[in-house]
This record gives structure tokens, sequence and C-alpha cells, in this order.
């Protein structure tokens, strides 16, 4: 009885446990998620990535502009090293490969989590009436 009992519990026990994780995307999901998105040339997986809020403006633009930069050049990761130098709520995603070229590349995917978020985000996108940052000061 008592081995009958076990076999049924634990499964349930392990069922409620996962069905309750509170876990959100992590950093380093969230960098290969963007690495992804580059490879497939795709703003609008970037933009899935971005924190939600409707008082930015440029969201877009930034993603487009980050695609034709970066994107379609096959990386493939081979190191990731998250680093939170400001806040538990920020951090950089240093990401090290090759190219389909097998030339190495090193991207840094700024991550940030506020509040209560589950899900580490990337930034798109400015406030109203901000000017748009140059590259030299968004690393991009």
């Amino acid at each position: 009885m008592r081995k009958a009992l076990a076999l049924v519990l634990v499964p349930v026990a392990g069922g409620l446990l996962a069905a309750c994780s509170t876990e959100g995307r992590s950093e380093e999901e969230t960098a290969k998620a963007y690495i992804s998105a580059l490879n497939d040339r795709d703003p609008k997986a970037l933009l899935a990535l971005a924190v939600e809020n409707n008082s930015l403006v440029g969201m877009e633009e930034d993603a487009e502009e980050i695609i034709s930069k970066e994107g379609g050049r096959g990386l493939k990761i081979a190191d990731m090293k998250v680093t939170t130098p400001t806040s538990p709520e920020a951090a950089d995603v240093d990401v090290s490969g090759t190219d389909k070229a097998g030339r190495p590349f090193t991207i840094r995917v700024y991550v940030s989590r506020e509040g209560d978020a589950k899900d580490w985000t990337i930034n798109l996108g400015r406030y109203e009436g901000t000017p748009k940052p140059s590259p030299a000061e968004t690393g991009r």
C-alpha cells in the first residue's frame, strides 16, 4: 500500500511544483532569443523580447535598425557570461562564438527586469521627447 501511495503522490507532487513555478525567461534565455532573432532577421522577435511600455516610442525603428546592422550572420553561440554591474534588476550578457563564415563575434546584450516582472527583457525605444541616443551611448 505504501509503495502504491508513493507511486501516486510523487508524480502528482512533482506536477504541482512545476505548475507553481514562477520563473520567467532568464538572462541567458533572453540573450539566446536575441541571437535567434538576429539570425532569423526577425524584428518582431526582438520586439517580443522588449519590455511592454506604452510610453516608449521608436521601438519598431530600433528593432529594424538592429536587424539591418547585425541580422542574418548565422551566429553560433560558444559562450555566455552574465554580469550584474549596477543592480539585481539589470545585467549584461556577453555572448561570443562564430558567425557562418567562422569569424569570431562578441555581442553584449543588455537585459533588465523591473519590479515583480518574471521575464528579463531587452531595451528598445525611448520616451517621447527624448532624443535618440547615439550608437556609442547604446553599445549598438
